[in-house]
């Protein structure tokens, strides 16, 4: 038997659109910058909620978000990441 589900929901602990806005404005500084970055020089601008952690590793930047491990329902962190390249990034970010 084959059901087809037309709307599917679910919630998830993470604020997705928080680590689009990061992700968005480190990219523009990349771009504004174009050699390299000091993610450290810009973190109060990148992470405002208190839990975010972002750092460049392996030509990825890695947004770890902490706020989920501290909810009883999911006792995990999550981690958002996406690639780079033509740019040199150091520094460290915690929220």
């Amino acid at each position: 038997m084959v059901k087809k589900i037309n709307a599917f929901r679910v919630e998830v602990p993470i604020a997705l659109g928080n680590d689009f806005r990061i992700a968005k404005q480190i990219l523009n500084d990349m771009i504004e910058n174009k050699d390299f970055l000091n993610i450290e020089e810009k973190c109060n601008t990148y992470v405002k909620n208190g839990y975010t952690n972002v750092f460049p590793f392996n030509n990825r930047i890695l947004l770890i978000d902490y706020a989920p491990y501290f909810n009883s329902n999911f006792k995990r962190s999550f981690k958002f990441q996406f690639m780079y390249s033509n740019t040199t990034l150091y520094g460290y970010c915690s929220g």
